[in-house]
């Protein structure tokens, strides 16, 4: 539905550096997609990134939320040296991968639209792993919402929230899907305008871990 060459009409080659990552990415060039992504096109930061990202979270029922730029990463493909192009979250979590395998990585690959899930109780997790969701305390909100964007030239993202409970997730998707899936996509050029590609995120999890 949606896709990265979306906005690519508006987009100026030779934008100049003084405008705004929301200006060169082509965002504030329609007054009515300007009004759609609201402040999230006054954000110049990764810090502002992150902050938009805790109130849409918020904003929704949710206790958090993390960006994660899969790079292209293919089912079957998993090399240990792969490693995320670009993460961001609004807890002090690092960019393991096993985040966004409990958000439906598989799903994330090939979908074009937010869809919820439901943690559980943590089946497939480590202790390490249960030790952080019970150190954020999730447990009593396991349910999110993933909002995939594909992203031909560059590689899916994702936005996902987190910590919230299992209807309020199922009604966000039922009710706003097409705001989350558009937010996420806005959400996804100004990272790229913004964050630079780390080369220090660690490897994904092998197929046999």
């Amino acid at each position: 539905m949606f896709a990265s060459s979306a906005f690519g009409r508006h987009i100026s080659p030779v934008a100049p550096d003084r405008l705004r990552p929301a200006d060169r990415v082509g965002l504030t060039a329609q007054a009515s997609l300007a009004a759609l992504i609201g402040d999230l096109a006054q954000c110049e930061t990764a810090e502002a990134l992150r902050q938009w990202l805790s109130d849409h979270a918020l904003r929704h029922g949710f206790r958090g939320a993390r960006y994660m730029h899969l790079g292209h990463l293919h089912l079957g493909q998993r090399l240990p040296h792969w490693k995320l192009q670009r993460f961001l979250s609004t807890h002090p979590d690092s960019a393991n991968l096993w985040m966004t395998e409990q958000a439906g990585v598989e799903t994330i690959l090939m979908a074009f639209l937010p869809f919820a899930w439901l943690s559980g109780e943590g089946e497939g997790l480590t202790d390490a792993q249960r030790d952080w969701y019970a150190a954020q305390q999730f447990e009593d909100r396991p349910a999110g919402v993933t909002v995939p964007v594909q992203d031909h030239p560059a590689g899916p993202a994702c936005l996902i929230l987190f910590g919230g409970t299992e209807e309020g997730a199922m009604h966000l998707v039922d009710t706003q899907a097409p705001l989350l899936a558009t937010l996420a996509l806005a959400f996804h050029l100004m990272a790229k305008a913004i964050l630079p590609p780390s080369n220090s995120l660690g490897p994904a999890l092998s197929d046999r871990e």
